[in-house]
């Protein structure tokens, strides 16, 4: 199927290279870090409850996203067929696809709350040129961006149908069983995770592919089985839960504001998330230990604690913002 798929590539890139820098693009809007500032822009400076839902629906996807792709191990086009070019680079296995599954989720949300037709027009031509772009620079096959988009409306779909009942049962725990409730289901994600790599334990990633990378991308590495990322994603989810639950519990607050006060929102925050990321990269041990695991796992819990929780914490002692009134 793939010897078939990979005709669309080679027909996509034969279309010329002036596409390379558009495709790019259309690319780094279905990334994580792209979303991660949208998200924080719409917490910060929109609508706080849906900024939440986004993070949540980003969480989701990626995490069942890097399920989906370990449970079918699929390769990425360039891996199979070094004669394609490898426009952009991945270490991770192929279907379904991030960018497609990520963008259509959490778009779709943002649809759900518009609610116009024009904003949903313009959105779906948006996704359609991310999956496009994606089989352009030579990462993904069709088959790899369909599948993501079904995935991501599948989620919705459920998403639209537990999200008030299980809000519900939260909402009436004690602050301290929230937190519980929060740490012990990052834990249960990393659980997930090393139960389903134990049927991977003795694979290996076939020789051709590496070789073909190589050829395609030289440098370029294949690691798609990372525990660094499921740190990550447990971390990650840790800190949006403990900061929800806390703001919930300091009263809140009202993301309108002027448009002065909306800027240095921004500002602020955004500089906050730049001093987490890569301040603490910068001693981060370079060696993937059990140590620089947990050094992750918690450095991305401050990073979306800071969104969520602290920075809006100072946007109110700064005048910036104000608590929420019921």
């Amino acid at each position: 199927m793939h010897e078939i798929e990979i005709i669309v590539n080679f027909w996509l890139q034969s279309l010329g290279a002036w596409l390379v820098i558009p495709m790019q693009v259309f690319s780094f809007l279905g990334t994580q870090n792209a979303y991660i500032l949208l998200m924080s822009w719409l917490y910060w400076c929109v609508d706080n409850q849906l900024g939440i839902r986004i993070g949540i629906i980003l969480l989701l996807s990626n995490g069942l996203n890097t399920a989906f792709k370990w449970i079918f191990h699929s390769p990425r086009p360039y891996w199979i067929n070094p004669d394609l070019k490898a426009l952009s680079v991945e270490s991770s296995f192929g279907i379904p696809s991030g960018h497609a599954m990520i963008s259509t989720s959490v778009w779709g949300k943002i649809v759900l709350w518009v609610k116009k037709s024009w904003f949903t027009a313009v959105i779906s031509v948006m996704l359609f040129f991310i999956g496009f772009s994606r089989i352009y620079l030579g990462v993904h096959f069709l088959s790899d961006i369909v599948a993501g988009w079904l995935l991501g409306i599948s989620l919705l779909i459920i998403l639209s149908q537990i999200e008030k009942p299980i809000a519900h049962r939260l909402g009436k725990l004690k602050f301290s069983t929230k937190i519980f409730f929060a740490f012990l289901s990052s834990i249960l994600i990393l659980i997930f995770f090393f139960v389903l790599k134990i049927p991977f334990n003795q694979w290996q990633v076939p020789d051709f592919w590496i070789a073909n990378a190589q050829i395609a991308s030289p440098g370029s590495v294949i690691d798609p089985l990372k525990i660094k990322d499921i740190f990550l994603l447990s971390g990650t989810w840790f800190g949006l839960l403990t900061g929800f639950f806390l703001i919930k519990k300091m009263g809140d607050f009202n993301p309108k504001g002027n448009p002065g006060q909306l800027v240095f929102r921004f500002l602020l925050g955004f500089a906050g998330i730049v001093l987490l990321v890569f301040g603490l990269n910068a001693i981060l041990p370079e060696e993937e230990t059990w140590f620089s695991y947990s050094f992750i796992y918690l450095q991305y819990f401050l990073v979306i604690l800071w969104i969520i929780a602290i920075a809006p914490m100072l946007f109110i002692k700064f005048g910036l913002a104000n608590i929420k009134t019921k």
